[in-house]
């Protein structure tokens, strides 16, 4: 599987930071890119920051 470029997940955070429409959404396909990228990732860190972020944004939508 070849590398998730950053660029989508800076596209989701502005939407995210701007609070605007699709916020809870743009939440959700953040955290699928970030699992997306934990799944392609080597390093047992990454894999677990990455991990933990998806979490993190998933523990938001339920707020």
């Amino acid at each position: 599987m070849p590398p998730i470029s950053n660029l989508p997940l800076h596209l989701v955070d502005y939407v995210i930071f701007n609070e605007g429409e699709g916020v809870a959404e743009a939440r959700r396909r953040k955290a699928d890119l970030l699992e997306l990228r934990a799944a392609g990732e080597r390093s047992f860190v990454a894999h677990n920051v990455l991990k933990s972020a998806a979490a993190i944004e998933r523990e938001a939508l339920s707020e």
